[in-house]
């Protein structure tokens, strides 16, 4: 049995196991062990969200310097890349670093083996209005929608944002996805966010603190 048949296992059976405790309830049990397996990746994404605050903030510092280099070497974009990247190196500024590499790695793995679980599971059960958990439903896409963009705004350094299309372009997807599928998976979606929600929370009261001691 290869790791990634294992991972489904483990997750269906979770999941059934979960529904078992909650006298049956197959949302509640995806709502928990989202939240419970969220949880469990939470240090790895805050190291990473920091870690990608910590860059912004730097690169703000380094702006004037990288001017003067686009300007100095602007008709030599090989010589420009190298100064920039030893600027970088100088001010230990990494773009992709392992904690990112890894974060997004089980972002992805969780989040397909989650879709593909919820495709295997013989769903039937009701949610508030939600009359089965196995078809899709058009308000629970749209709830999707919200809390997806809930969960871009309040994502650190998203305020400087001014385009507007990146911003409403994450939660367009997920309305379109979510009215496609089984409602279990909008569920799930929707739980992924308020979490994330959550954890952006603690990283901008992180990066709040780290201001004021510096300051």
């Amino acid at each position: 049995m290869d790791i990634w048949t294992q991972l489904l296992n483990f997750i269906n059976e979770s999941i059934i196991q979960l529904s078992n405790n909650f006298n049956g309830d197959q949302a509640l049990a995806i709502i928990a062990f989202t939240i419970v397996f969220k949880l469990i990746l939470m240090p790895l994404q805050l190291t990473s969200s920091l870690k990608m605050a910590a860059n912004k903030s730097a690169m703000e510092k380094l702006k004037p310097e990288l001017e003067l280099l686009k300007s100095k070497y602007k008709n030599d974009p090989k010589t420009l890349f190298l100064h920039s990247s030893k600027l970088y190196n100088k001010h230990n500024i990494k773009f992709i670093d392992k904690a990112s590499i890894a974060n997004m790695a089980t972002q992805g793995v969780f989040g397909f083996a989650m879709f593909q679980s919820i495709k295997e599971l013989a769903l039937s059960t009701p949610f508030l209005w939600i009359s089965n958990l196995a078809k899709p439903d058009v308000a629970l896409a749209l709830v999707v929608g919200f809390f997806t963009y809930l969960a871009t705004i309040v994502t650190p350094g998203m305020a400087e944002q001014s385009n507007q299309l990146i911003i409403l372009m994450p939660a367009i997807l997920s309305i379109l996805v979510v009215a496609t599928f089984p409602s279990a998976l909008g569920l799930y979606w929707a739980t992924s966010n308020i979490v994330t929600i959550f954890q952006s929370f603690i990283v901008k009261g992180v990066l709040k603190r780290q201001t004021h001691s510096l300051s």
